[in-house]
């Protein structure tokens, strides 16, 4: 993602991946856009997610809080693809998913003070 600069309503594209061989692109459109604030979108079907970040200060720094709201139920092809991927255990896979862009985060944003 390109970053803080879009506007509610535009379109990108994502990247992601699993593991060290399964990569995959999917478009997505920004939903809200408040700096300082929060950055949310949706990404397109079939995953159908609405992810959210938002930022409050606290003493010494940010508090990072980034959420996910599915739009639609699970369907079968995306179950194939996460049993091809190895990741069978979404709800786990997602939680270490955010562990890890919180994480990536922190390292960008402590390193540029």
């Amino acid at each position: 993602m390109r970053g803080h600069h879009e506007a509610p309503g535009e379109r990108f594209v994502g990247r992601n991946a699993i593991g060290p061989f399964y990569r995959w692109s999917m478009g997505g459109t920004v939903t809200e856009n408040v700096p300082g604030a929060s950055f949310a979108f949706l990404t397109d079907s079939p995953s159908d997610t609405h992810w959210q970040y938002t930022f409050e200060t606290v003493d010494g720094g940010t508090l990072v809080t980034e959420s996910l709201r599915k739009h639609s139920p699970q369907i079968r092809p995306v179950v194939f693809l996460q049993d091809i991927s190895g990741a069978r255990d979404r709800p786990a896979h997602l939680e270490n998913g955010m562990r890890t862009t919180l994480e990536r985060l922190a390292a960008k944003f402590e390193n540029t003070k």
